[in-house]
């Protein structure tokens, strides 16, 4: 159940932190964005690690 709650909040914050990365890009702000970057990255690898360990242990 916890991580099922990680996941429907994980992608959520992870494509906010990519568009909040845009925006400052955009207006000039490289160390916001390269910062909100990491975090997006960090958000959705996390969320896909968990996905394939859920699957992988709905295999077994």
């Amino acid at each position: 159940m916890l991580v099922m709650l990680f996941l429907l909040f994980s992608i959520p914050i992870g494509i906010f932190t990519a568009w909040f990365a845009w925006q400052a890009f955009k207006v000039g702000k490289r160390g916001a964005a390269w910062g909100m970057s990491g975090l997006s990255l960090v958000c959705f690898t996390s969320a896909a690690v968990l996905l394939t360990w859920i699957y992988a242990l709905s295999l077994s």
